[in-house]
Formats: C-alpha cells, structure tokens, sequence
C-alpha cells in the first residue's frame, strides 16, 4: 500500500523490464506493471494502444513513483492480464504510480437510520477541499431513468411485462427550430420489450417513449419526491439523465426505493454533546443503539407522532427494486453480483463518457459512486461506462464494507433479499411475450400489483396461427 520514489538505472534487453534505484535497493517493474502508461487518446480504446516495450515511455534517469506487487496481483490486473512467464524469475516487482486526473466520489448510507456511513467527496483532500459528492452538479445519465419508470408504474400501471417500443423517434421544436433525436449505444434498435429488458440493458428510446406517455411535468413531480433537490429541465432528454444533479440527491432517491417508497432524512451528524456531556442537538434513530433508554424512548416517541413520508406506492417501489436486480442479475451492472449478495442497482454514462455512475443497494446499505472529470474539457474515454469505471470502486469497497470486522479473521455480513410488501403477486410468464407462460414452457417469475398481472397465456409456438402469418413476405 506505500508508493516510493525510484530512479530508472537499466532495461532488460527485450524491453520487458525496467531496472529501478529504490533508496539503494534493486526493484523490478515489468511491462505489466506500466502497460497503460502512454500518452492518453481518448479516441482509442485503452486497451488498443498498450504499451509494447518499457523504454518506450521511460529513459534511464527518470525518477518514478511506484508500489510493491506481487506475480498474482499482476496477472489479475485488468492492465497486467500476463502469465507468470511473462514476469521476472525472481526479485521485487513493482507497478507504476501516478496521480490521476480524474476526480471521484462516494457515499453509502444505512438506509434504514438515515445515517452517512461513508462520504469521500474527491481524490484528495489537501489537493482540493471540493467535495464533489455534495457541491458537483453532474449530469447522471441512466441512473436517473428510475425516477421515469416509478412515475409510469404508478401513473398507468405499467407492469415489467408491459411492451414498449425500441424504434427510432424524432421530435421537431419547430418555435425554436431544434430537433431531438435520441439515440441508443451502437445505435441499435429491438422493436417491443418487455419493460424490464428496456432497463435491464439501458436502452433509451424506450425510457423516452415511457416520458412522453407520462408527462414532462409529473415526470420532475415524481423526481423531487423521490429526493432530487436540484433544478431540472422540462425536455424530454431529463428522461435519460440530460439534468444535472447531485450524488446526494440520488442518494435520497435509492434511499427512497430500498425503503419502500418512505423518505428518509440523511443524517451526518447524529449528536451534538458540549465538553459537559449535555445533548445539544440529538438527531439520532430511536434503535441507535449508543442511546440510553431515556433517549430511545424519546426518539420512538417522536417517530410515532411524526412518521416518515410515504412518497411512493409501496408496491411500485418494490417492482422497481425487482427490476433494478435484474440490472445486476443479467443486465448492465453485472459485476456487482461479484460480491455474493441480492443487490439492486443501476449503470450510468453520460454523452461522450464525461460522467460514469453507479448507483445500488443491497437490504441494509445504499452506496453510489461517481467517476469523472471537474470540467468536461476531455471524455473519461471510448468505451468508459458506468460498467467500467464506477462499478469496480463500488464493488471494491462492498467488499470491504460487508465484512464485521470486530471478528479474526473478518466474517462476511450477508443482508438477504428484499422482502414482498402486501399488494405484488409473483407470476410466471413468457419471456417473449409477457403474457402467463404455457405450463411445461420457458418461463421466469415476475413481480406484479396485484391485479396487473396478465390474464392471458402465451400462444403455442408449435400450432400455426394464420392470422400470425405475414403473406406479403411469404415466398410461394
């Protein structure tokens, strides 16, 4: 975990390997350790342009920063991807350092309390004071299209069976002659889905189809309800993320969907006490378990005479959670499944890879990650996405965080899945048609309101329906 100043004093004759000074000891850093380090194009894949040859980027004399490694740790790197053949027999490794221009941010919330667990607002602290997770109004991209799919549930009972439209749409302002045309990544279109897969996969025709049919007007209605406390655009593009906002205010809204549609008051400070123990300011959940009984007491009181704000339909916010899975089960935001836990979540990338996002919750915890640049001077790069860029910091440190450390060795805390509120109904159905699936046939289970469910049961593929039969194209 330290990094050290080195001075480049040799190469291997192939390249392979730069010979390194380290405070009078001899350090190894293989092509393995530096293969990323180039001249960045943002144009290129990272991947396409790699490095061939140590002595390419470095001259004997130079003075680099560098941490110790291990073999293993170079082979699982997703910049090492070596084998141990490739590597020095013997001697210290080291891998290359630098510091990033790229800015970050992260905060995970106990969902149930309210209470900031974690909250790193950028890179460095002495470098800059500006926090990024509270102060930065960033565009958030898919994590925002939540917001757009509760607000279509509720309002006209959309079902994750529903079929929505994935074809090309184009919409004329002819008073301010713009014209918008929203677009999907590879500018792919699938026809009718299902509404769970337009999520599961990101697609975004769909998501502005849902807007439009909604209403731009209960669309923001149903985005500061949910907690998003800045200002946003009434167009059709805030539908897919076009409106800046902040981390803590999409905190707020998958706060809001773990906790069944209740809002919850985000708390950093639980308690304020003076130098003689006296309560100033005491802002704690009534099971907080550091409270007296006095106190809890106090705290039970005041939530009962004051109970929290339902803000969504119970139901609808728990048909959101089961499609927010399928996003990590099959969907963009596989990798967070990597931790072993049920967890719902979402993947964000902004226009030209400026912003990368990702946002999930298991039972007991939410976390959001942000990744980017302060000013929009450059793209993160081809092919950086939420997928890529913030989801492994949010694996990486759910893996830590769902870890009791009070035990030797650590024991793993696992959270379960999200329990069924009264009012859903789990239904098996076709997965072509959202239609009640043929008993024996594919199938998956589905979650309803109860009585959207459908009545209907998928055609048999087997028996030849005429009216299915499209004689303009058929070939006599």
């Amino acid at each position: 975990g330290q990094t050290y100043l080195a001075v480049v004093t040799a190469f291997f004759s192939d390249g392979s390997v730069a010979l390194l000074d380290i405070g009078g000891k001899l350090g190894l850093l293989p092509l393995a350790g530096m293969r990323w380090a180039r001249a960045p194009n943002p144009l290129e894949r990272v991947e396409a342009h790699y490095l061939t040859d140590v002595r390419t980027a470095l001259h004997v004399g130079d003075v680099l920063s560098v941490s110790p490694t291990t073999a293993a740790a170079l082979q699982k790197d997703v910049h090492g991807s070596v084998g141990r053949e490739e590597l020095p027999d013997d001697g210290p490794l080291f891998t290359l350092e630098q510091e990033p221009i790229t800015e970050g941010a992260i905060m995970a919330v106990d969902p149930r309390s309210g209470y900031m667990r974690v909250q790193i607002g950028g890179y460095d602290f002495d470098a800059s004071s500006y926090n990024r997770a509270i102060q930065a109004c960033r565009e958030p991209g898919s994590v925002f299209k939540p917001v757009v799919y509760t607000a279509a549930i509720d309002k006209f009972d959309y079902t994750p069976s529903t079929l929505i439209d994935d074809k090309p749409v184009v919409y004329d302002d002819f008073d301010n002659a713009v014209r918008y045309k929203p677009n999907n990544a590879g500018a792919q279109f699938r026809g009718r889905l299902p509404m769970r897969t337009c999520l599961k996969d990101s697609i975004n025709t769909p998501a502005i189809r849902i807007a439009e049919a909604v209403g731009i007007d209960d669309m923001i209605k149903n985005a500061v309800r949910l907690g998003i406390g800045t200002p946003l655009k009434r167009e059709l593009g805030t539908a897919l993320g076009s409106s800046c906002t902040t981390l803590l205010d999409l905190m707020n809204l998958y706060t809001t969907l773990n906790q069944g549609g209740e809002r919850r008051t985000l708390r950093f400070v639980r308690r304020i006490v003076d130098r003689f123990g006296n309560v100033v300011e005491e802002g704690s959940a009534a099971f907080d378990p550091t409270l007296d009984a006095t106190s809890r007491l106090d705290r039970a009181y005041r939530t009962l005479v004051a109970p929290g704000r339902q803000v969504l339909d119970r139901p609808t916010a728990f048909i959101m959670t089961s499609l927010l899975k399928n996003v990590v089960e099959s969907g963009t935001g596989m990798a967070a499944s990597h931790i072993g836990q049920v967890i719902a979540g979402k993947t964000g990338t902004t226009n030209d890879s400026y912003d990368a996002w990702f946002m999930g919750y298991t039972r007991h915890m939410v976390t959001g990650v942000w990744v980017g640049h302060d000013r929009n001077e450059r793209p993160l790069g081809i092919n950086e996405q939420g997928a890529r860029t913030a989801l492994p910091a949010w694996v990486y440190f759910m893996q830590q965080a769902l870890l009791d450390h009070t035990t030797t060795p650590a024991r793993r805390i696992v959270h379960g899945d999200f329990v069924a509120p009264p009012g859903v109904v789990q239904v098996a159905i076709d997965p072509e048609t959202g239609l009640l699936a043929r008993k024996g046939g594919r199938h998956v289970l589905e979650w309803y309101r109860t009585g959207t469910e459908p009545e209907d049961v998928a055609p048999d593929k087997a028996e030849l329906n005429p009216a299915d039969m499209d004689l303009y194209r058929a070939d006599f």
